[in-house]
């Protein structure tokens, strides 16, 4: 016996996304090595990593290093994983391996939400 299928047997369902993203549109610079830094932009922000966009070649999988200078004036930077491509849009995530490099990240995403509530 053949059933017919219906538009609603080839839904599929995403999950749902693990964070909350903020949009925010900071300038921040991307740390590659002992190479000088590149300047791009944080386009969102979630508890997991980020979005920017550069005028760089990152590649998947590739460790990077992202700065940031709060208000304040402190430079901030975090070590993070590119997890995905689309030209120069990248999506990254945040890497910590210990509790000060999880501190540090908290004290990065924080800044980077403050600067986009003075900004909204």
């Amino acid at each position: 016996m053949v059933t017919a299928s219906t538009p609603a047997d080839r839904i599929i369902y995403l999950p749902a996304r693990r964070w909350t993203r903020t949009k925010i549109d900071v300038a921040i610079k991307i740390v590659r090595g002992k190479n000088r830094p590149i300047s791009g932009r944080g386009g969102q922000i979630s508890d997991g990593g980020m979005a920017i966009s550069a005028d760089i070649e990152l590649k998947m999988g590739e460790k990077i290093g992202v700065e940031f200078i709060a208000k304040n004036g402190t430079p901030l930077r975090i070590h993070a994983l590119v997890c995905t491509r689309e030209k120069y849009c990248y999506g990254l995530e945040f890497l910590s391996s210990n509790p000060r490099e999880e501190e540090e990240v908290a004290k990065f995403r924080s800044a980077l939400r403050n600067s986009a509530l003075a900004h909204s």
